[in-house]
C-alpha cells in the first residue's frame, strides 16, 4: 500500500473521530446545563420536548326514583382520543385509515355520520329533512361553499381535495377517512378541543396503541365516564346524553361547552342538565419525541355533577308502562273477534298518576316506549313507526277528553249559580233547543232510552250528556271557557320536560283557527261534554283531576324531588309543592262533584272496573270521539276517596269506551296502595259504559 493512501486514510479517520467529540462534548455540555439550570418548564431539556393539554371530564351526576332506586348511573371505560397538540398533520390520513382498520379487526364500532354511501356515492337522507343529522351535513356544506344540491359523488371529491386523500387511497378507504374527517370537523377539532373517536374499547386495543404510539402519532387513550342505564322502562322520562348538536353550540358556548361536550339532549338529562353537569378539569404536560411523559406541568381536577331524584317511584312506573302496553295488546286482540266493543284500528297511549296535594308526578308512561340502551341503533325503524314512539305523549299529545270534562260544566254551573246540587235537569234524549243542531244524550243514541230525572251527581254517574247541554246552554262559552282555564285546560303546566304542549280550550278564538267560522251556541253544547275544539295533555288532565279532589288547590306538577351532592352528603335543592291557583268551589260544590264520581265508580259508568276494590275509588269515563265511528277510550279515577291521595289520567287512541281501559288505573292502584293481584278482576264491559 502506498504511504500516501495510508496517510489519507488517518486523517479521514482523525477528522471523523475529532467531529464525534465535538458532538459528544456539546451533548454533554447541553445536558449538564439542563440538569443544572432552573427546575421546571423554563429548564431546557437534553432530548427534544413539547407541550399539550387535555381536558379532564367531569363525570355526570347520577338520577334515581324518589325512594333511591338508581336509574341512570356511570361506568368508567376507556376511549380512544385524537389530540391536537401532538397530531401528525403530514400522517393524519394515514393514522386514522390505521386506526380504522384496527378497530375493525377488533369488531369494535367508531363514529361516522357522513350521510353518503359507499361509491357509488349516495345520500343516505334527504335533502331538506329536520333530522339534526341532515342539519349538521348542511352546516357542514355550507361551511365548506358546497352546495346541498351538489352530487354526493362531487362532495366526496371536493372533500378528499380539503383532506389531501390522494389517488393511493381505494375508494371504500378513501370513504371510511371521510367520515372521521368530518366527524372531526363537525366536532370542530382543535387544541381545546380534542375528538373521540371510539368508546369504550378493551384492553386488547388499548395495549396495541400504546405498544404502537410511534404508528399513531396524536392518538391517546383516556378514561372516560359512560350512562349506564339501570332499567328498560322509563325512556320519555329519563332522556339521553349525547354531543352539542351545531345549532346549540351558540347558546351553549357561553356557559363553557366546549363543541365536543356532552349534555342531555331530552328528558331528565335535559330538563335537570344544569344540575347533573360537573365542571371538566385540565392537564398541561410535557412530552418527549417518542410521546412518553417528561412532566406534569400542571393540573386542574374535574368536579362530579350532582346527582339528581326524581318524584317518579319505580315501582309504580313498571306497573303504568306494563299495564298501558298490556291493555292495548290484549284489545287488540279482543278486536278480532268483537271489533263493535274493541276497536280493530287501536293507537298508541298515555297514562299519568299524580300526588294531588304536591303536584308530584310518581308515574308517566306513553306507549309505544322503546329502549334508552338501544336507541341509536334502534332510531331509524323508531323515526319510522307511524306511532311515533319517541313522543311523550303524557305531555307532547293532545286531545278530546270527552265525558271526563264534565266535572268543569258542573263546578261552573254550581258555581255560577245556574243549578244547586238538588236542581234537577229531565234528560229528553234529544235536545232539541235549536233547530239547526239537535243533539243526542249518548243513552238515547245507542239505546233510544234517557236517564230520566236527574241531579248534578246523578249526571256525572250516569255521564248524561242532556244535563250538560241544558248547563252549559245557561253558562255560555265564555263562562265555561274561564272555568276550565281556572283548572289550567289549555295552559302549559310548566313541567320541567322538554317537549311540553298547550293543547287548545274550545272557544271561538280556537274555532276560528281552523274553521274561521262564528262560534256558534251548537259549539258550547259540544264543549260542556269535552268534544268540539279541547284538546288536552294528559298532564293536564291529571292536574286538573287532582284539583277537582283537592277542593280546588291546584299544585303544578313535578317531577324533580331533590338534588344532592356527589357523595350524597348534602342535599343542595329540595323542592316544595308550587300552589299555582286556588279555584273557588264551596263545600257544596264539592261535595256534589265528589258524590257524582264516587258513585261512577261503584254504581255507574267504571262501576265493573272497581268491583270487589277494597278501596273506595272517585272516577270518570270517557269517549272522544275523534272521527265517524272512532273514539278515544279515557279514565280518571282518584283514591282513596275519603282522603284523596293521588289521581290517575289514562287515555288510549281509538280505545273505544272508557271502561274498556279502567283496569289501567286500577293496576296503577295496586301499585300504589301495594294491593294484592288476588283480588277477584274486573268484569266485562259494562253495557252502559261510557
Amino acid at each position: 500500500m502506498k504511504p500516501t493512501t495510508v496517510i489519507t486514510r488517518f486523517r479521514i479517520l482523525a477528522i471523523t473521530g475529532a467531529v464525534l467529540g465535538i458532538l459528544l462534548a456539546v451533548i454533554l455540555a447541553r445536558m449538564q446545563f439542563a440538569g443544572s439550570g432552573k427546575a421546571g418548564a423554563e429548564a431546557p431539556l437534553a432530548i427534544e420536548t413539547s407541550t399539550y393539554s387535555t381536558t379532564i371530564s367531569a363525570i355526570r351526576g347520577e338520577i334515581l326514583d324518589r325512594n333511591g332506586i338508581p336509574l341512570i348511573s356511570n361506568e368508567q371505560v376507556y376511549s380512544i382520543r385524537f389530540n391536537r397538540s401532538i397530531w401528525d398533520g403530514l400522517r393524519q390520513n394515514e393514522v386514522i385509515l390505521s386506526l380504522i382498520n384496527l378497530l375493525k379487526s377488533k369488531g369494535v364500532p367508531h363514529n361516522d355520520s357522513l350521510p353518503i354511501s359507499n361509491a357509488p356515492y349516495a345520500y343516505t337522507i334527504s335533502y331538506g329533512s329536520t333530522l339534526s343529522a341532515r342539519k349538521n351535513f348542511d352546516g357542514y356544506l355550507e361551511k365548506n361553499g358546497w352546495s346541498p344540491e351538489d352530487k354526493a359523488a362531487n362532495v366526496v371529491a371536493a372533500m378528499c381535495e380539503k383532506y389531501q386523500i390522494d389517488e393511493k387511497y381505494a375508494d371504500t378507504d378513501k370513504r371510511l377517512i371521510l367520515g372521521v374527517r368530518y366527524e372531526m370537523e363537525l366536532g370542530d377539532f382543535s387544541a381545546l378541543s380534542p375528538y373521540t373517536f371510539a368508546t369504550d374499547v378493551g384492553i386488547e386495543l388499548i395495549s396495541i396503541i400504546k405498544e404502537e404510539k410511534n404508528r399513531f402519532p396524536g392518538v391517546e387513550i383516556v378514561p372516560e365516564s359512560v350512562r349506564v342505564f339501570k332499567t328498560d322502562y322509563d325512556a320519555h322520562i329519563l332522556g339521553r346524553v349525547g354531543k352539542i348538536y351545531r345549532e346549540e353550540y351558540e347558546t351553549l358556548a357561553s356557559q363553557g361547552y366546549s363543541m365536543n361536550a356532552i349534555v342531555g339532549k331530552d328528558g331528565a338529562e335535559k330538563a335537570f342538565e344544569p344540575y347533573l353537569r360537573g365542571t371538566d378539569g385540565s392537564r398541561r404536560t410535557r412530552i418527549d419525541a417518542y410521546y412518553n411523559t417528561v412532566e406534569v406541568l400542571s393540573e386542574k381536577a374535574a368536579s362530579a355533577g350532582n346527582n339528581v331524584i326524581l318524584t317518579i317511584d319505580q315501582s309504580i312506573q313498571e306497573a303504568t308502562e306494563n299495564a298501558l302496553k298490556n291493555r292495548i295488546e290484549e284489545i287488540k286482540l279482543l278486536s278480532e273477534t268483537d271489533p263493535e266493543t274493541y276497536p280493530e284500528d287501536i293507537g298508541g297511549g298515555a297514562a299519568v298518576m299524580m300526588k294531588v296535594d304536591t303536584g308530584e308526578v310518581l308515574s308517566m308512561a306513553s306507549y309505544p316506549t322503546y329502549k334508552l340502551a338501544t336507541f341509536s341503533s334502534d332510531y331509524a325503524s323508531l323515526l319510522e313507526d307511524p306511532l311515533t314512539p319517541m313522543v311523550n305523549r303524557v305531555i307532547g299529545g293532545a286531545y278530546p277528553i270527552g265525558s271526563v270534562f264534565k266535572m268543569v260544566t258542573a263546578v261552573a254551573g254550581l258555581e255560577e249559580g245556574v243549578i244547586t246540587p238538588s236542581t234537577i235537569i229531565t234528560d229528553e234524549g234529544r235536545y232539541t233547543k235549536y233547530r239547526t243542531f239537535q243533539p243526542m244524550c249518548w243513552i238515547y243514541r245507542q239505546y233510544h232510552q234517557t236517564h230520566g230525572d236527574v241531579n248534578v251527581s246523578m249526571a256525572l254517574r250516569d255521564s248524561c250528556n242532556y244535563f250538560f247541554y241544558e248547563v252549559s246552554d245557561q253558562l255560555g262559552i265564555d263562562t265555561l271557557d274561564k272555568w276550565a282555564q281556572e283548572f289550567g285546560l289549555g295552559i302549559r303546566t310548566g313541567i320541567e320536560l322538554a317537549g311540553e304542549i298547550s293543547g287548545q280550550r274550545a272557544n271561538a278564538e280556537s274555532k276560528a283557527r281552523v274553521e274561521k267560522t262564528p262560534w256558534g251556541p251548537g259549539d258550547t253544547l259540544t264543549a260542556s261534554i269535552g268534544q268540539s275544539y279541547s284538546l288536552f295533555t294528559p298532564i293536564q288532565v291529571c292536574a286538573y283531576l287532582s284539583a277537582v279532589c283537592n277542593g280546588g288547590r291546584y299544585y303544578r306538577p313535578h317531577i324533580l324531588k331533590d338534588v344532592a351532592s356527589y357523595d350524597y352528603a348534602s342535599v343542595l335543592v329540595s323542592v316544595q309543592p308550587e300552589l299555582v291557583n286556588t279555584i273557588p268551589m264551596s263545600r257544596s260544590t264539592y261535595d256534589a262533584v265528589m258524590e257524582g264520581m264516587l258513585d261512577a265508580a261503584e254504581n255507574g259508568t267504571a262501576a265493573k272496573v272497581f268491583e270487589n276494590y277494597p278501596l273506595r275509588v272517585g272516577g270518570k269515563t270517557g269517549s272522544s270521539q275523534v272521527s265517524s265511528g272512532t273514539s278515544n277510550g279515557v279514565f280518571a279515577a282518584f283514591a282513596p276517596f275519603d282522603n284523596p291521595e293521588v289521581a290517575v289520567f289514562v287515555i288510549v287512541e281509538h280505545g273505544g269506551s272508557g271502561s274498556n281501559i279502567g283496569i289501567i288505573a286500577r293496576e296503577m292502584f295496586d301499585a300504589y296502595f301495594k294491593i294484592s293481584k288476588n283480588i277477584t278482576p274486573a268484569g266485562a264491559q259494562n253495557s252502559l259504559g261510557r
